[in-house]
């Protein structure tokens, strides 16, 4: 198949069906999302979606994977630090979890929530510098039950906002480091192998 045509300046094609993938996520579940939706939404044809894309689900599995926020690793290394910075997102940060919402909300799928969650897991273990099969039990089902607990807080945030209630996203991720997250973490540094501490 032959490549997309591109003019310099212009967003690619494929930055064309990644934004109208997000831009109808938000209006309608991914399971309802087709092809000839998401061309009318981006202006471009089928063959350039099947030229990026196998189908809507591998779209969704990619765009998911690329779009897992890279600051959050960052966002909570810093505030687990000392406990005390308040949590403030810029705007591209915002945009990601808001986006990282959309994935675990109604409008998701079982599949995108549990990749969501692996990434998440595996972002709390690197930055632990440890691996799962490094951890016993009770290690393993707090570190589960931090991410379900974080994409649950998630959810409810995308649900609130499409409710029309007011958006809460700081307190959210204040909430949840304060109360669950640092208790946690806590418990798994002290439990650790010495090589993940």
């Amino acid at each position: 198949m032959a490549r997309p045509k591109y003019q310099e300046g212009e967003r690619t094609a494929r930055e064309r069906l990644e934004d109208a993938f997000w831009e109808l996520l938000a209006q309608h579940p991914v399971g309802e999302i087709t092809v000839g939706m998401l061309c009318a939404q981006a202006g471009c044809n089928r063959g350039t979606f099947y030229y990026h894309f196998e189908g809507i689900e591998d779209m969704a599995a990619r765009v998911a994977a690329e779009s897992l926020p890279d600051q959050i690793s960052a966002l909570v290394r810093g505030y687990l630090a000392d406990g005390s910075s308040p949590i403030g997102f810029d705007d591209a940060a915002r945009c990601d979890i808001e986006r990282l919402c959309l994935l675990v909300g109604s409008h998701g799928s079982s599949e995108l929530a549990r990749a969501v969650k692996a990434a998440l897991v595996k972002s709390r273990l690197d930055d632990l510098g440890v691996e799962w099969d490094e951890l016993d039990a009770r290690a393993r089902i707090i570190v589960a039950f931090m991410a379900d607990g974080i994409l649950g807080a998630l959810a409810g945030h995308v649900e609130d906002a499409r409710a029309g209630e007011e958006p809460y996203l700081d307190t959210v991720f204040a909430v949840v480091f304060d109360t669950f997250s640092k208790p946690a973490l806590d418990y798994l540094r002290k439990s650790l192998p010495e090589n993940g501490r």
